[in-house]
């Protein structure tokens, strides 16, 4: 937006936590800022992002925990995000439907929709913006993710 690159939310390398926070690259002086606003989007990744007049969207994606020895799904906060294990399984993923809109003016979020049904909660879909309207496609759902691990440990 204008003359800087807005990051929501990933996965940090070196810990495996998801991440809640904003980033801002300013192209002009090349330096970056966290934004911190309440309420946030809860921590996630590979959801999908669109820009589109003064506000950034985002939709869905995963955010989960990881099943250890007993079973259990074990999470921890550090420093504001949420961490997990390195080890995942698509049993502790949660696949994310909800509509967030960030203002780059006010610098604010807003939750725009939390979907019941339609379309299917899923992660690493895609958006694009054409002709005015939002197409989202592709992107995986729990579903598809468990049938493809039932699949790969059948073999």
């Amino acid at each position: 937006y204008e003359s800087a690159l807005y990051i929501f939310g990933g996965i940090e390398k070196d810990t495996g936590c998801y991440l809640d926070q904003l980033l801002r690259f300013d192209t002009d002086t090349r330096t970056l800022s966290a934004i911190w606003s309440e309420p946030r989007p809860q921590a996630r990744a590979y959801h999908a992002s669109w820009v589109h007049g003064k506000n950034m969207y985002i939709w869905g994606g995963a955010h989960g925990g990881a099943t250890v020895g007993n079973g259990m799904a074990v999470e921890r906060v550090c420093h504001g995000v949420v961490a997990f294990s390195r080890a995942r399984h698509v049993s502790s993923v949660q696949a994310l439907n909800d509509l967030w809109a960030f203002d780059f003016e006010t610098h604010h979020w807003t939750l725009v929709n939390q979907f019941q049904s339609e379309p299917e909660a899923r992660y690493e879909a895609k958006a694009a913006v054409v002709a005015n309207k939002v197409l989202l496609y592709g992107g995986t759902t729990l579903r598809l993710a468990r049938e493809r691990e039932r699949e790969r440990e059948t073999r």
